[in-house]
Order: C-alpha cells, then sequence, then structure tokens
C-alpha cells in the first residue's frame, strides 16, 4: 500500500510540472504499475518503441499459468468437435480457482466433476459459458506453429510464468507442432494432456514425453495404447491418469510409486479392488494419496470390495470431512474408513459409478 500511495504522489507532482510519461517512472514504481496493467496493453505498450519493450520487459511482470490448448476440443456431447488451438491465460491462482469453482457450481455437472481432469473443466467453461470481456482478453488465439512460437516468444519475453499446461492431440505434437516444444518456456511445462482416442500411445511416444517434460504436476492420456506398451514408463509420474486402462492389471498397479493415479475403463474387478486394499494394508504403494476407478464400479458390489476389511463410519475427531487433492475438494462424510497396523488412514467410497480410496498422509500434493 504504501509503494501504491508512493506511486500516486510521485504522479500528482510530476503532472503539476509536465504531462506524466511512463518510462520516466522509477523501474520499482514501474514493476509496480505494469502489474496493474491489463495484459493485452502491456503486450501494445510493449510494441511501442524498443526502450518501452525494455521496460515491459524488465518489470516482468507476474503470470501464474498458461494453458496450451492444441487439439479437438473436449464436448461430451459433439461427435464431431472442433479444433481448439489457443492460449488461455491465468494472472492469479486466484483466476484459475476462480473458474474451476464456476464450474464445481453448475448442477447439471456435480455429479460429473470428479469424473475428468481439472484441464477438461477449465476448458468446458471457456466453451460453454457467455465470457465476460476479462475472460475474453485472456484467450489468445493461434492457427499454425509460427504463430503459437510467436506468441510463446512474447509471453516469455514479457512475463514471469510459473506454470505451463499443454493439452495436445498426438498428431499435433508428433507432427507439425514438434519442433516448438524446443522453446524454452517448456521448460516450465509441468502437466501434459496427450489426447487423442483413436490415437495409438507408442513406447517411442512416451518416451518422447518424458524425456522433454517434466511432469511433476501430472500426465493425462485418452490415447489407446499399443500392444507392446510398457507399463513401466509410467509409474514413477506423480499423478497418472489412463482413459483407457484396459491392460492395466493388478500387478501393474501395485508396481505404481505414483501419488494420484486415475484409471477409466480398467478391468479391476471387486475381487481385484478387495486385493488391492489387503495390499496397502500390508504396507505396499507407501507413497499413494489418492487412486480413483472411473466406470465398470458396481457400487452394488461393494461388500465384495471389502470383504473382509474392518472399516469404520467417518469420525470428525479423527479426520476431516473434505479430502484435497490439488484445488480439488472430494467430501468423503460416507466414506468408509480403514485403519492400518502403522496408524495410517485411509478412506474408500462408490459413487457415482466410480471408486475412491484416498490416504490421509500429513503432507499435500
Amino acid at each position: 500500500m504504501k509503494i501504491i500511495n508512493a506511486l500516486f504522489t510521485y504522479l500528482r507532482i510530476r503532472s503539476e510540472v509536465k504531462p506524466f510519461k511512463i518510462l520516466n517512472l522509477p523501474s520499482v514504481v514501474l514493476e509496480n504499475v505494469v502489474n496493474q496493467m491489463d495484459i493485452h496493453l502491456v503486450i501494445k505498450l510493449s510494441k511501442t518503441s524498443k526502450k518501452m519493450h525494455s521496460n515491459m520487459k524488465n518489470a516482468k511482470r507476474k503470470i501464474y499459468k498458461l494453458i496450451i490448448d492444441n487439439h479437438h476440443e473436449y464436448n461430451i456431447k459433439n461427435p464431431w468437435p472442433s479444433l481448439v488451438q489457443r492460449i488461455l491465460l491465468f494472472e492469479t491462482k486466484s483466476d484459475f480457482l476462480f473458474v474451476y469453482r464456476q464450474m464445481c457450481m453448475r448442477k447439471d455437472i456435480t455429479s460429473h466433476l470428479a469424473k475428468y481432469t481439472v484441464d477438461f473443466w477449465i476448458e468446458w467453461f471457456y466453451n460453454t459459458t457467455k465470457l465476460d470481456n476479462i475472460h475474453k482478453k485472456s484467450i489468445f488465439n493461434f492457427n499454425n506453429s509460427k504463430k503459437c512460437l510467436t506468441l510463446l516468444t512474447r509471453f516469455d519475453d514479457l512475463f514471469s510464468i510459473d506454470h505451463v499446461d499443454l493439452i495436445i492431440n498426438t498428431d499435433k505434437l508428433f507432427g507439425r507442432y514438434r519442433s516448438t516444444i524446443r522453446h524454452p518456456l517448456f521448460r516450465k511445462c509441468d502437466y501434459v494432456e496427450l489426447v487423442g482416442r483413436n490415437s495409438f500411445l507408442s513406447n517411442e511416444d512416451m518416451y518422447f514425453v518424458l524425456k522433454n517434460f517434466n511432469l511433476k504436476n501430472g500426465f493425462f492420456t485418452d490415447c489407446k495404447l499399443s500392444n507392446d506398451f510398457n507399463m513401466a514408463a509410467m509409474f514413477k509420474i506423480p499423478r497418472l491418469c489412463i482413459f483407457h486402462a484396459g491392460d492395466i492389471t493388478l500387478k501393474h498397479l501395485l508396481s505404481m510409486d505414483c501419488k494420484v493415479i486415475k484409471l477409466w475403463r480398467h478391468q479391476l474387478h471387486p475381487q481385484l479392488i478387495n486385493q488391492f486394499i489387503y495390499h496397502w494394508m500390508k504396507g505396499a504403494m507407501p507413497n499413494l494419496r489418492r487412486l480413483r476407478l472411473n466406470l465398470f464400479c458396481d457400487f452394488r458390489r461393494i461388500d465384495e470390495m471389502l470383504n473382509g476389511v474392518k472399516r469404520s463410519k467417518w469420525d470428525n475427531k479423527r479426520r476431516p470431512r473434505i479430502f484435497c487433492d490439488g484445488i480439488e475438494r472430494i467430501d468423503c462424510e460416507d466414506g468408509k474408513d480403514i485403519l492400518r497396523n502403522d496408524g495410517q488412514l485411509a478412506t474408500f467410497f462408490c459413487k457415482n459409478d466410480t471408486v475412491e480410496f484416498l490416504v490421509w498422509h500429513d503432507e499435500k500434493l
């Protein structure tokens, strides 16, 4: 507040002498001014002169996240989705949370919320909501790799960006846009969604992704896995989401060193889920925080899944009601609590055709 007051005092004094010029501002004051400007204005001003560009560059306005979309849009109802090529810019984490929570409040999708990724719902917001000017200004479109690189270079030059998410079709990543990931901004890309439900993910493709991206915030794919796919290549990704998980066996699952695992279209029937719980109770998968099995889970067979497992109802003196996974919030009021011999607590429940197994570690992702 002191800095802002000092700025207005400075501007008032300067304006009494001669017209205010942004180039004359001291560097500290300029940085604060730039951080309160509209993003488009920062970009526009940077093009007015070399000196202005240098000043905007040195100010390095902070940006929380870029989401780079280069794929056919996520559309639950449309069998022929259009191609989306854009960059979504979120100035702060609060901006990102606002969009996600807007989707959380929509009654028509509440029961489906946890079935899809956070970025899926961010996309859904921009595709289905009548956007105000603020959100419209956070969209930067491109239609070829050259334009994409131009935008990335401009953002990297002018802003200090914390995170980059990439959502891309396989034919784009391994086709015309393959060279774009050499851009230095992709060093900050810590989350990738590789999509294309009619495409196959090969070992070569997976090794390419692991080599070129630091997947500390996760990897999702809805591609089918090739017949010779090496499952072990994905076992150390902290947050792993696989849509076509029919080839994932119990042995594969128990070998994973992931913190969060989400599987769709899997073949883990109730007896195998029961075996998984017993293995966990013996100390398997010590780093696991969350296992979510989407689809093909019959909640009416919950007794088979928990056969022989000692469990209890929620006790608010022992654990919170809400489990936090990143920005996701999972209500565990109706869950069955399972206490391991070493004191580690987990919660199990079935809801909306899915199974959740949540481990209450002290640390957060």
